[in-house]
């Protein structure tokens, strides 16, 4: 009953959204938002679909992860590592450490601007970002769920949904 509840306020919200001159999702989306991902180091994800690169891929994703301490998140680029998208970490002040949160709904849905960063060196459970999508218009919006592991055996679960801006 709670998911018949939470479908029927996100397609009301696309019809609202739909109204007010936000663009519509788009027709080949797979999965349904918010959308939960475990993700490895040198794997990528295409936010849209849901869909796990078996590598690193910063061209053909939307975020990508590497090896690290724990684990390091970095947005996808449009041409090379030297264009990559920007990434907004949510934060009380732009000099404190990153906000924890206890839930997806909870995180900031600031937009990423160009003088952010594209990376989080280290993710973190419970902190929030959002980031430009590469592989298609749009703003993705995570929530680290779990960090767990370090190093090559690290592993990051996600909690993500998709947003759009008006034209």
């Amino acid at each position: 009953m709670d998911r018949f509840v939470a479908l029927l306020i996100v397609f009301s919200g696309f019809m609202f959204a739909c109204g007010s001159g936000l663009e519509e999702a788009p027709d080949d989306l797979t999965v349904e938002f918010p959308h939960t991902v475990t993700l490895g180091p040198e794997q990528g994800l295409v936010a849209s679909t849901g869909e796990v690169l078996g590598h690193a891929d910063f061209i053909n994703g939307d975020l990508v992860t590497y090896t690290n301490q724990t684990i390091k998140l970095q947005t996808g680029c449009a041409e090379s590592q030297a264009h990559c998208r920007p990434l907004h970490v949510c934060r009380l002040t732009p000099q404190s450490k990153p906000a924890i949160f206890d839930s997806h709904s909870q995180v900031c849905s600031n937009f990423a601007n160009e003088e952010d960063p594209s990376t989080v060196p280290n993710a973190e459970t419970g902190m929030g970002f959002t980031t430009q999508l590469n592989t298609e218009e749009g703003y993705g919006r995570f929530w680290v769920k779990e960090v767990s592991g370090m190093g090559d055996s690290a592993r990051v679960t996600l909690v993500y949904s998709i947003f759009y801006l008006p034209e």
